[in-house]
């Protein structure tokens, strides 16, 4: 047998808020269960758009510009000369 001790209450309200508490964090298990499973319906009919010859469409992807060449004259630094 042990001798359980708590100074500011007794240990029975200390287990009855610590029961009340996991029941609300089961509850908000649940809850947040539910909103994944909503969540999971909504996006379920998904699916690959195909051309029905069994081909895949894709989106038309982006390609990059070409690289520009700057001519060296625009990066050489002018100096002034004296008059």
């Amino acid at each position: 047998m042990y001798d359980i001790y708590e100074h500011d209450r007794r240990p029975t309200e200390s287990v009855d808020t610590a029961g009340n508490a996991l029941a609300a964090a089961a509850h908000a298990s649940d809850l947040a269960t539910q909103h994944l499973l909503d969540a999971q319906a909504a996006i379920s009919h998904q699916g690959i758009n195909d051309d029905n010859a069994g081909n895949l469409r894709r989106r038309p992807t982006l390609r990059l510009a070409p690289t520009l060449q700057v001519p060296d004259r625009l990066y050489r630094r002018r100096v002034r000369r004296p008059v």
